[in-house]
């Protein structure tokens, strides 16, 4: 692509399998955009191909737009329990009071009791600080029943956002969409202290490890670590999918 200027661009992938784990289509090349534009609104050389030749082989391209890939909540933090490393779902509110989400078991604190009030840190990965907002609100876990409405696990807590400018970011943030229809094979991201993350949703509503399990995703790159439970899995667009609650 160095021949082609790109406007608004995110980045680039190729997706390839090595362990042929997955059945896949043929190789292609994303182009993650902000915003995609009528072809008469551009530059040939603005426009991506459908496909590129590289020596004898046509290699297809896909245009990806990824406009939710912004920090729309101010939300790349960690939080902290004074035990364990969690990170934050999203900013929220109710009746004028600040809260960030999570998974229940990255708030149980040094207890390890998710029923107690523990003292909740943010670590901003911008600042490196952690800084004390709250306390764990209420927390909810339960195995699901492997049924319609109720099919997956649920790993879910609340704590307190007392502090500023935390609590104004939650309190002013935009309203998130949710997303209620997943597709296998669906390129999706969550934004992590690490930085992003893609995956590729290879399973809805399956049992895995004796659980029942709504998503599994598989993570591109390096995959996940701990800390990470609590990202937001989101469609390319930015609606939400799910709270990543497991991994390896």
């Amino acid at each position: 692509l160095k021949n082609y200027t790109l406007r608004k661009n995110v980045g680039t992938c190729g997706l390839v399998n090595p362990d042929k784990k997955f059945a896949t289509h043929p190789g292609a090349v994303i182009v993650f955009v902000d915003s995609k534009l009528p072809a008469g609104e551009l530059a040939e050389n603005e426009i991506i191909p459908t496909h590129l030749e590289v020596g004898a082989t046509s290699i297809p391209t896909d245009v990806v737009r990824c406009c939710g890939w912004k920090y729309q909540f101010g939300a790349p933090y960690s939080c902290h329990d004074a035990t364990q490393t969690g990170s934050v779902s999203s900013l929220a509110r109710s009746n004028g009071q600040a809260f960030g989400v999570s998974c229940a078991h990255c708030l149980t604190g040094p207890d390890s009791n998710e029923h107690t009030a523990n003292e909740i840190s943010l670590l901003d990965r911008y600042s490196d600080e952690r800084i004390p907002v709250g306390m764990s609100a209420y927390c909810f876990r339960g195995p699901g029943h492997g049924g319609d409405g109720d099919y997956g696990f649920a790993d879910c807590g609340l704590f307190t956002i007392t502090e500023e400018p935390y609590r104004s970011r939650a309190l002013q943030g935009e309203a998130l969409e949710d997303r209620q229809r997943v597709f296998r094979d669906e390129v999706v991201f969550a934004e992590s202290h690490r930085g992003t993350k893609y995956g590729v949703v290879r399973a809805i509503e399956e049992e895995h490890d004796d659980q029942f399990v709504d998503l599994i995703i598989e993570v591109l790159d390096d995959g996940v670590f701990e800390g990470d439970s609590g990202i937001l899995w989101r469609t390319e667009n930015g609606a939400a999918l799910g709270i990543h609650a497991m991994g390896r």
